[in-house]
């Protein structure tokens, strides 16, 4: 009889562990064990288990096994030294990183014996073996014992000055002048593993967050002294201690004013650094001085902007637990192609990503947090942005008393709960008009903190006072009348039931942050055309739409269930959406075609009354998270490089996409999951900068247009109603809708990597033509059989990087040469002001044309662009044989520009990379016959339109990301 392998049966003894295949000793031995090449599966690589279940049960099993997980932890250190003593190899596909990154996760967040003579022992030799081979000293290897149990604020500022300490060493400076121009290569997830566990265990203690608060404003005024180091190097590491300063004081911590006068005089210096430094000292040394101020004043802001976000509905009751908050609503927009992104998602209990049935995966709930309770029936309407429940205002007016010191008893709760609701609306704006009139008066003339706070406790006292004497003075004028009849109002009492308030009053209690609701947006990353003859394939103003990809129903569902009942035509504040985009290049782009078309045409939503805000997270190659990497050292560490990695923890497990994967019902989320989740759930919290992108839109054309230098006057229409740039007049060259339009954000590519990419799809598509047209054979000679074995080979998954070398060699052993094209374009002064339409008549050859917006790492020829800017910067690479020719092309190839035509000589066509995805699709039809390989039928556009893409409003669009630090 088949036995279940849930972690809640596994766990009941560990000789059913081991008799599985999961203990420590047999997970070390798989891991290292390599499986002969042709044999070998994705699943089967090393330092993975071979099914979902297993990695469950394993990972589980681990937080209830002390005993196990010392084991493991000794098993990893002992792998560590033989591998950095050269005594034995890793095996192929694993590196270093991943195994140290393993070591420091065990002993940060799992429980072991830190006194075992072994584990001290083995600690020892590999912080040893590590600094013999070269390689980064991770401080934690030397101080294992540091993680476990509760730490005390002793310890929560040791492990602060760990942190700052790796921030700020030799290696890590040489570290991050490489990584400013690709953060590719393996790095190690250390500061990830500090900072998460740093965060965790100073949320519960009011002492360590201002043990960590002093030692981080300690090392902030050591920083100058690195400056001729590695002057971009002391930048990043400057803003990474102020964002530990931001998130401390975010969390609450009581500032007194003695601190405040520390770091006033260690920051003060950095007050004329050049942006960003300057701006963010200066706004955090005022948060700081206003958390002094106003105790607590920065979690309660911190709420009030929460409540302009998509959230659920406040219902139930409190209990003596953590106060149940609004929850934050993200959706999670995932794709079903990639393995990386499957199993993240899989990690992050975000539902099966590999389910067929993706049209109604679009309200898949995430296990993040614990289950809510019962919900009660929906309320007929969902608060309004900004507004808070009556749960929530009653809430915050007690804190608002608490944080001042306003004697408040369990009896005078006990009155507050008779409060009406539009009373108690009326408290709590009386208490926030308080507050705000302080802060006024404290812009006027100078206060210290104790006349601050002194001052706002009489105010707030006697607004106490007198709602407790209005509510005394009703329930007796009440008591002498006739009972009232049930339509009269209710007390907010009735509506909380069950609600216990008494635990706000208990000693070091602090608001925080409302849990997140995760759910999922799983999508296939296909593409739809709009037909001509559809009247809804076309917008007034703007042409033709993008192509609608297949999440698209999902996104505009997702959305409707938020802004239903919520917001109105009539509705003064905006509602704000968020959206994490989880996976690459090709996922970014059909969001953004999503995105496009819900701003130019759909009806259903009303996207003026609504703000978005993007979250890049990358499981597969994403050139704007390795941009976002590169300029924001915070983000580089705490999503790039867990998320991005390959193998980022050991033992891993490989989800296939297409087969997916469900978690077990009983299975709670692990430690790994929760990790995971916080790296996310801080992303989203802490990530305050805003880069918006802007958007640009590819016209292309199935025939050459007949091309004019100048417009025509009396042309009327929806070109006509395009704004012109100031003091040029440029008609657009074209007066019929185009056969396909796109937008665009990152960069868009024609020549020899375009022609090849459309080699490479083609050659693939007839090889797996040719392997289906073998296989239905039901005879066939050795050579066919030899032939077929050699396909498939050739075509597993795990040989796709060799096919792709293969494929690319074999082209460029052909020899093309590149289409003949004809540009003509707006040019642009330093200062984004059109200055020039230049018009190149003859027709040139062209190995590389690039329209750039957001930098890419190995971009040597051109100017980095500004992603933010209304420009683009093109370059343009002539073929050897047209560099002779007299051309601005040839003089000046870089150009920075607002608007390019392109047009192909002739019968040529040419395909076109479109933030590296193909242009054209793919079409079956142009596979080649596998009788006449060298039949290559001529696929491609004769023309393109680069320019703009605006809204309804003729303002260009912009798509707004969340990032950490500001893009310098």
């Amino acid at each position: 009889m088949h036995r279940s392998r849930s972690p809640s049966n596994m766990l009941q003894n560990d000789k059913t562990l081991i008799m599985t295949g999961l203990g420590p000793r047999q997970i070390l031995e798989k891991m290292q064990t390599v499986p002969k090449k042709r044999t070998q599966t994705a699943v089967h690589h090393p330092g993975m288990l071979d099914t979902e279940q297993d990695f469950d049960v394993f990972w589980t099993m681990l937080e209830f096994n002390k005993k196990m997980c010392g084991q493991l932890l000794e098993g990893m250190l002992d792998w560590l030294v033989r591998a950095c003593d050269s005594k034995k190899e890793l095996p192929p596909g694993l590196n270093l990183t991943s195994l140290l990154n393993s070591i420091i996760y065990l002993a940060f967040f799992y429980n072991y014996n830190s006194r075992s003579p072994q584990l001290k022992y083995l600690s020892q030799r590999a912080a040893a073996s590590l600094k013999k081979a070269s390689r980064s000293v991770f401080k934690c290897i030397r101080s294992l014992h540091i993680s476990e149990g509760k730490m005390d604020a002793d310890k929560i500022c040791t492990l602060t000055k760990n942190l700052c300490t790796a921030l700020q060493s030799k290696e890590d400076f040489e570290i991050r002048s490489s990584a400013t121009q690709a953060p590719y290569e393996s790095r190690s997830g250390e500061r990830s593993f500090l900072f998460a566990y740093l965060y965790e265990q100073a949320r519960g203690d009011p002492t360590s967050l201002r043990g960590v608060m002093r030692s981080t404003v300690k090392f902030i005024g050591r920083v100058p002294q690195f400056l001729r180091v590695n002057p971009p190097a002391t930048f990043s590491l400057l803003l990474s201690y102020f964002q530990i300063l931001s998130s401390m004081v975010t969390l609450g911590a009581r500032i007194e004013q003695e601190q405040l006068d520390e770091a006033f005089e260690k920051m003060h210096q950095f007050y004329y650094w050049p942006k960003p430094v300057g701006c963010i000292t200066k706004d955090l040394l005022a948060r700081m001085e206003r958390e002094c101020h106003l105790p607590g004043q920065t979690m309660r802001d911190a709420l009030s902007e929460e409540a302009k976000y998509a959230r659920e509905e406040t219902r139930g009751s409190v209990g003596g637990g953590p106060l149940q908050q609004p929850a934050a609503l993200v959706w999670h927009v995932i794709d079903n192609v990639s393995e990386s992104t499957a199993t993240l998602s899989y990690i992050l209990r975000l539902g099966a990503a590999g389910s067929k049935d993706h049209k109604s995966a679009g309200g898949h709930a995430s296990p993040l947090s614990p289950p809510p309770p019962p919900t009660p029936p929906p309320p007929k309407r969902g608060l309004k942005p900004g507004q808070h429940s009556p749960h929530m205002q009653l809430v915050l007016v007690v804190d608002m008393l608490v944080s001042f010191k306003v004697p408040v008893l369990p009896e005078d709760l006990e009155v507050l709960l008779e409060l009406e609701k539009d009373d108690l609306a009326m408290l709590y704006s009386r208490c926030r008009a308080t507050i705000a009139a302080l802060e006024e008066k404290r812009a006027r003339e100078p206060l210290d903190a104790e006349a601050s706070q002194s001052l706002c406790a009489e105010r707030l006292g006697a607004l106490k006072r007198d709602c407790l004497e209005r509510i005394q003075q009703r329930k007796k004028e009440t008591s002498d009348r006739a009972p009232a009849p049930a339509s009269a109002k209710t007390t907010i009492r009735e509506e909380m039931t069950g609600v216990n308030l008494n635990h706000l009053l208990s000693k070091g209690y602090r608001l925080s942050l409302p849990e997140m609701r995760h759910r999922a947006i799983r999508c296939y990353l296909q593409y739809q055309f709009s037909s001509d003859h559809k009247s809804s394939a076309t917008v007034p103003g703007n042409g033709k739409l993008p192509p609608l990809p297949d999440m698209y129903a999902d996104i505009v569902r997702a959305i409707r269930g938020q802004t239903d009942g919520v917001v109105s035509a009539h509705s003064r504040k905006k509602l704000t959406l968020r959206f994490v985009l989880m996976g690459g290049d090709r996922l970014m782009h059909s969001f953004l075609c999503a995105y496009v078309r819900m701003v130019l045409a759909e009806t259903s939503i009303p996207m003026e009354k609504l703000n978005f805000e993007f979250f890049v997270v990358p499981t597969a190659l994403n050139h704007l998270a390795c941009f976002l990497a590169r300029h924001d050292n915070w983000y580089c560490h705490q999503i790039y490089t867990p998320f991005f990695s390959d193998r980022f923890l050991l033992p891993w497990v490989s989800v296939d996409p297409k087969k997916g994967s469900e978690a077990s019902k009983d299975n709670v989320p692990n430690r790994m999951t929760r990790f995971f989740a916080s790296l996310i759930n801080n992303y989203i919290y802490e990530a305050r900068q805003t880069l918006n992108l802007t958007v640009w839109r590819c016209d292309a054309y199935d025939w050459n247009p007949p091309w004019t230098v100048g417009g025509n006057k009396g042309d009327k229409g929806d070109d006509a109603k395009r704004p012109l740039p100031r003091n040029l007049a440029l008609q657009r060259a074209i007066k019929a809708l185009p056969t396909h339009t796109f937008p665009f954000f990152q960069r868009i590519e024609i020549g020899y990597r375009a022609e090849m990419a459309r080699y490479c799809q083609r050659e693939e598509a007839r090889m797996r033509q040719q392997v289906a047209l073998l296989s239905r054979k039901p005879e066939m000679s050795r050579q066919e059989a030899e032939q077929l074995w050699q396909l498939g080979v050739e075509l597993r998954p795990d040989n796709v990087e060799t096919l792709r070398k293969s494929l690319e060699a074999k082209f460029a052993k052909e020899k093309r040469q590149p289409p003949e094209l004809k540009l003509r374009f707006i040019k642009v002064d330093l200062d984004g002001k059109p200055v020039k339409i230049t018009h190149e008549p003859q027709y040139m050859g062209f190995s590389k044309l690039t329209l750039t917006n957001v930098p890419v790492h190995d971009d040597t020829d051109t100017l980095p662009p500004d992603p933010e800017e209304p420009w683009l910067e093109m370059h343009a690479r002539v073929a050897p044989s047209y560099a002779s020719r007299k051309s601005v092309l040839n003089t000046e190839p870089t150009q920075h520009v607002v608007r390019v035509e392109v047009s192909v000589r002739g019968n040529d066509r040419f395909s076109v990379l479109v933030d590296g995805q193909l242009y054209p699709p793919f079409d079956p039809t142009e596979v080649p016959s596998p009788k006449s390989p060298s039949a290559v039928s001529s696929i491609g556009y004769k023309t393109l339109v680069i320019d703009k893409q605006c809204d309804n409003s003729f303002e260009q669009i912009k798509f707004p990301v969340r990032t950490f630090f500001p893009m310098i």
